[in-house]
């Protein structure tokens, strides 16, 4: 068994409601849809849904697996970017820009992440200054890239780069702002 074809078998099991609609989204027969859905619970030894012949509902288990099923395949999409721009296209030269802006650009999320977490700490203490400044830099920077693409000045290359920058600055605001502020009320 494919334990990642199983997992996105059973993501879209829960998504749809039903068997038989899984089936039709993933191009397999209810059957193979069964068997996934059997190995997968033999594999973990405890039952993810409820079936009755009305309806199927998650267990308990059942749904914290889902939770994590989306977690790890969103990873595994993210480890390869052209299998998550292959969803939307098959042009190649779209797979080729946006695997390169992916490769530039989203190992450097983690610093999106780092402001969007002290901008909502920051409102909980009522000090928003300097997350509210890196979430402008970055999208400065973002559109000042894309008015530069949009009027030939710079390659796409370099667009990316400069949103790079900006993700990596406004990360880098942020901590100091966390940093450099009191947060004592």
């Amino acid at each position: 068994m494919d334990l990642f074809q199983a997992m996105s078998v059973y993501v879209k099991v829960v998504e749809s409601g039903s068997m038989t609609a899984a089936a039709q989204e993933c191009g397999m027969s209810t059957t193979m849809v069964g068997n996934h859905l059997r190995a997968l619970e033999q594999r973990l030894g405890v039952s993810l849904l409820k079936r009755t012949t009305r309806k199927q509902s998650l267990t308990e288990f059942g749904g914290l697996y889902y939770q994590r099923c989306l977690e790890v395949l969103g990873l595994v999409v993210a480890m390869v970017p052209t299998l998550w721009l292959g969803i939307f296209t098959d042009d190649p030269d779209v797979l080729r820009v946006g695997a390169d802006y992916l490769r530039l650009v989203a190992p450097l999320y983690a610093f999106i992440a780092i402001t969007l977490e002290l901008f909502f700490a920051g409102q909980g203490a009522g000090r928003i200054g300097w997350p509210l400044v890196a979430g402008m830099l970055r999208f400065a920077c973002a559109v000042v890239a894309a008015v530069w693409v949009i009027l030939g000045h710079a390659s796409l290359h370099t667009a990316f780069i400069l949103v790079a920058v900006g993700v990596v600055g406004s990360g880098l605001i942020s901590l100091f702002g966390f940093w450099r502020v009191s947060w004592a009320r």
